[in-house]
Formats: C-alpha cells, structure tokens, sequence
C-alpha cells in the first residue's frame, strides 16, 4: 500500500508540476504579436516583388486585414532558421559564434510589433542592402551599446552579402523556450520569402479568412491554399510536453484508483478482523468519529510515510526534467503539499465508507455470540 501511494503521490505532484511549466510557456511574453496573425506559405516567381506588391495591395483592401508582410519564415521557428558565420566591421576572421539569418521586407517589424532600440526599420528593397540585428548579437560582438553598432558593416555566407546595420530590435523569442536567445539578423530580399504574414482583426475573423482565401486562389491558382495561426504554431512546439501531461493524468488516476482499491480492501478486512472490537467500543460509548479515527490512523502514518519517500524522489526526477530548458519555473512548495493532502483526502474518503459502516452496525449483533 505505502508503494502505492508513493506512485499516486509523485504522479500527481508531477502533473502538477507539467502544468505549472506550460502555464508558465503560454503565459510568458514573447517579445512579438502573435494573436491573429496568420501565415500562408506560397513559392516566389521570376516576376520579383510584383506579384507580391500586387497581392499585398489586395489583401489590404480587405476589412480585418490590418497589416501584411512577406518574409522566409516567422520571428519564432524550432528547425527552420538559417544559421550563418559572420564577420563585423570588415574583421579578417569570422566571429567565434553563429547567427541566425531572417529574410523580411520592411513590414515585417510593424506587422509582429517587434520593438526598435536604436537605429531604424528596413528601407522596402527587393534585394539585400542593410541589416537590423538583436540585442544579442551586440552582445555577443562584445559591444556595450545598441548604438555602437549603428553603421557598422557586416558580412555574412562568405563575403557574399556585406551590409551595415541600421536599426538594433529588443531580444525577442526566436527558438521555442527549450532554447535561449540567439544572435539574430533580418534582411530584406524577395528572392528568400515564402511565406506572407497576416495580421487580422479580432472581429468576423471567419469572414475575414474566406475574402483572403479568394485572393490567394486569384493570385496562385495552381497551388494550394493553406494557413497557420501563429499562436497554434507556437503551441504545437510543446506537443511532447502536452502528451507527457495528459499521460501523466491518466496514470495518475490509474494509479489512486488501484491505491484506493487496494486501501479499501485492507480496511474491509480489518473491519471483519475486529468487528467484535467495534461492537465493544460502542458499547463502551464510543462514537461513530472515534471508531472512524481507529481505522485511520495507522494508514494515514503509512500515507506519510509514502509521501516522504515520494517527496524527494518526485523533484530529483521533475528537475532533472526542467533541465531540459533555457526558462524554466522554480519548483515549489505547493505541488507537493497538494499531492499529500490529495492522498490523505482520498484514503479518508476511502476509510471513512468502510468504518462507518461498521460503526454503524449494531453491536449487539457482533457480541451476541459470546
């Protein structure tokens, strides 16, 4: 019984736990608008940014569209960025870390609501002819100020692309939170885009999506249409940690219903043990209360002990688990209070339904043998 109760404890303080670390996921800013915004991939043709000034003139007439902006993927992606070397400021030798490498038009700053700290946007350009970088690639250039950045140049792919840096953006979540912030650059270059951002209105958004997707057929009528909303993207991140959580719930009921039968099979059979015991108490004037607290003490001591053990055994392994990202939450006391107080609420709950019923009986009928 007391293995028992150590397996229900732990699961549910390890439930508990999960929760708090996706709340903790859903609810931490990211840096960048994610609500209502939609991304339809497409592939760009040879015609350069007519099609997609054409398309982005179009989509713009429609009502609930509030902002559009091409660019090669998302401000946050898992497993799609482009790393590259780079050098700064004409440097012989390339820098001793990686960045990643955005493509975006000069939208793409207002449409995610990324914030500048020094400098300025994006001038529109089809082609590549300034950067903006984050506050971590400052950083990691060793340089002290945003502004010390401003006007240098930087080289990236080789010396294939050389550029200066025009505007500094405040670090925002570019990796899911299993990661921590990385170097990051943005450019333009239409050639690099594949997919468009849409930031919609919170109103008649269905309607909004059905006059979208007739533009998009219009404008490609040979490829699919297709669309994420960028905050189920981001939730499809954590579908591990998801799936780890509803696991960690059904074990967990698996686990205080076995608990729970097998308490009530002992307390069924120390009843019939001491049935003429019972009898005698309240005979004696004993109440229903104090024949109830004889059962439970000696297997409420057990549940103790269970959750001592489980205790210690449960945040070894949930921090061990937590290790596993750059932002975690701390584990706290609360888990583990609520998951002894559930066991020890379960097993009353579970005596209780027993040991009054003996309590209850009449005593004459269990001592008129003797």
């Amino acid at each position: 019984m007391v293995f028992q109760f150590i397996i229900a404890q732990a699961l549910i303080i390890g439930t508990l736990v999960i929760a708090k670390q996706m709340n903790y996921f859903m609810s931490r800013p990211l840096g960048f608008d994610k609500d209502a915004l939609v991304n339809v991939p497409f592939r760009p043709d040879s015609t350069g940014t007519e099609l997609t000034d054409y398309l982005r003139q179009q989509l713009l007439t429609v009502n609930g569209v509030q902002a559009v902006s091409f660019s090669s993927n998302t401000p946050i992606e898992n497993n799609d960025d482009l790393w590259t070397e780079l050098k700064f400021d004409r440097a012989i030798k390339e820098a001793d870390f990686q960045a990643i490498a955005k493509f975006a038009d000069n939208d793409y700053v207002p449409t995610y609501k990324l914030q500048l700290v020094a400098g300025r946007n994006l001038q529109p350009s089809g082609m590549t002819s300034e950067f903006l970088v984050n506050e971590s690639l400052v950083k990691s250039l060793g340089l002290k100020k945003p502004e010390d950045i401003l006007g240098k140049e930087i080289s990236m792919l080789g010396d294939l692309i050389k550029c200066p840096v025009v505007g500094v953006l405040k670090d925002f979540n570019d990796r899911s939170f299993h990661h921590s912030l990385a170097p990051l650059l943005i450019t333009t270059n239409s050639t690099m885009y594949r997919q468009v951002g849409i930031k919609l209105t919170t109103t008649n958004i269905a309607s909004t999506m059905l006059a979208v997707k007739k533009i998009w057929e219009q404008t490609f009528p040979d490829y699919v249409y297709e669309y994420k909303f960028l905050d189920d993207k981001i939730e499809s991140f954590y579908k591990q940690e998801n799936q780890l959580a509803a696991l960690y719930k059904i074990f967990a009921a698996i686990a205080i219903f076995l608990s729970c039968l097998g308490l009530y099979g002992l307390v069924s059979f120390m009843a019939v043990q001491r049935i003429k015991e019972v009898g005698i108490r309240k005979v004696l004037g004993a109440s229903t209360g104090n024949i109830v607290y004889s059962f439970s003490k000696e297997f409420i001591v057990l549940i103790a002990i269970a959750f001592a053990i489980a205790t210690p055994l449960t945040w070894y392994y949930m921090y061990q688990w937590l290790q596993d990202y750059a932002y975690r939450i701390n584990i706290s006391w609360w888990p583990f209070a609520i998951g002894g107080l559930a066991a020890i609420v379960i097993a009353l709950v579970t005596i209780s339904f027993q040991a009054i019923k003996a309590a209850m009986a009449n005593p004459v009928k269990s001592l008129r043998n003797e």
